[in-house]
């Protein structure tokens, strides 16, 4: 099948070159057209076995998981270019039959409920390493307990919270006690400098490009 992944903001681009869309993120083109066009999105779909994951890492339970502010914009999404991202979240979702891993939930589309890709770290202390150890799906909701600071920011800090309690079965007081223990491993790994490793990439056949973002600090 002639078909292709595409990121949203380039969705426009390649239905004025003729291709067809189907289900997102992919488009087909049609037989008639010359795949040349279309040669930077056609890219063959990520092995979801990744060399030097780790996929048992934070198991498969819901927890807060703040980045420290030192670690800011040096996310995988800001380090590889929106074609390679937009295969890396297909492949997270697709080997687990777009489920979410933490909760177990469909995408509700109605509910604005999505499937989305996260990125987990191992930080090691006397190393300074940020390690990208694993990619996990998350629903939105999943997605916004984790994050749980942007979350508090855009005004969404009601619906991770009834969240945490729902997945985990905690009562209010429990959620309190996590949330204030991870912003305060939060505040103490901010004051590191870390080395951030991405390397996993290399496994998957995927190239970093320049971060204006990491540049510019």
């Amino acid at each position: 099948m002639r078909r292709i992944i595409v990121p949203f903001v380039d969705r426009d681009v390649v239905e004025k070159l003729g291709a067809n869309k189907a289900k997102t993120p992919y488009y087909i083109i049609p037989e008639n057209l010359d795949m040349l066009q279309f040669a930077h999105w056609n890219r063959p779909e990520l092995n979801p076995n990744i060399p030097g994951e780790n996929r048992t890492h934070g198991q498969n339970w819901l927890y807060v998981d703040l980045i420290p502010h030192s670690s800011w914009y040096q996310s995988v999404r800001e380090n590889i270019d929106l074609v390679d991202w937009e295969r890396i979240k297909e492949m997270c979702k697709k080997r687990v039959a777009y489920r979410c891993e933490l909760c177990g939930s469909y995408p509700n589309y109605e509910q604005k409920n999505y499937l989305e890709c996260h990125e987990r770290f191992l930080f090691d202390k006397d190393k300074r390493v940020q390690k990208l150890v694993r990619f996990v799906c998350l629903c939105s909701r999943c997605h916004y307990v984790t994050h749980w600071g942007l979350s508090a920011i855009l005004g969404r800090e009601d619906i991770a919270f009834a969240h945490l309690m729902k997945v985990n079965k905690w009562d209010e007081e429990r959620v309190h006690t996590h949330v204030e223990h991870r912003f305060a491993l939060w505040e103490e790994k901010s004051e590191i400098s870390w080395n951030i490793d991405i390397s996993i990439l290399d496994s998957m056949g995927i190239k970093q490009v320049p971060n204006p973002a990491k540049q510019s600090l």
